[in-house]
């Protein structure tokens, strides 16, 4: 055997065992990513899931002289004829409540939305249904949106009428099932990066509804 033949053939298994290595080196890099990205996706869902929708209250029916701010992780109240929170009147009030909504699955939701006191429900920043003429608990408006899976904006407003205030949303579509009040872990607090506009909206519908098992 000559030299130049042994010395290919030794040098041979180290060539092999560097591919080994970068193709073992690439993998992991990859997986790595991977991991990584999938992390920061569960951070970013925790961060927005869980507790509820932040709460503005105000001591005047046109949202200008805000009093305080909490967290509500059910949208379903029913304030009476009594005051919603400390250093807000029993009368002439305003709620605003706040952050995402998220999407189980990209699919058509109808949401209802009954209150005692004019309200609105507007999700990634659309109108999608107006209740402000509401003064009595029955019948409830209802409103439809087409959403991609993930957090959308929402925003409820509601302002007091004379005499008792109540609100409440129910929403189904997309595996939730119908008369389901909106609630955690389905909304949570905004966060600093607002999420962009559904894949594709269908135009806000309003029509009037009663719940099934309305109060």
């Amino acid at each position: 055997m000559s030299a130049d033949a042994s010395s290919r053939r030794s040098r041979r298994p180290a060539t092999d065992a560097a591919l080994a290595g970068a193709g073992v080196a690439a993998a992991l890099a990859a997986l790595l990513g991977w991991t990584s990205l999938l992390a920061g996706a569960h951070r970013a869902w925790k961060e927005a899931a869980g507790r509820g929708l932040a709460v503005t209250y105000y001591r005047d029916a046109e949202f200008r002289r805000p009093v305080c701010r909490r967290l509500e992780p059910r949208v379903s109240v029913d304030y009476g004829e009594g005051r919603p929170a400390w250093r807000v009147p029993s009368r002439g009030f305003a709620a605003r409540w706040e952050g995402v909504l998220l999407a189980p699955a990209g699919a058509t939701y109808q949401f209802y939305l009954q209150s005692v006191g004019g309200s609105r429900l507007y999700l990634d920043d659309r109108l999608v249904i107006d209740h402000s003429a509401s003064r009595r608990w029955k019948p409830g408006r209802g409103g439809e949106a087409e959403l991609a899976a993930g957090p959308h904006r929402i925003r409820i407003e509601h302002a007091d009428a004379p005499g008792a205030a109540a609100l409440e949303v129910r929403w189904t579509g997309g595996g939730i099932p119908a008369n389901t009040v909106l609630a955690a872990p389905f909304v949570g607090r905004p966060r600093p990066a607002a999420p962009g506009p559904p894949a594709s909206a269908s135009p806000a519908t309003g029509r009037s509804t009663q719940f099934k098992d309305g109060r």
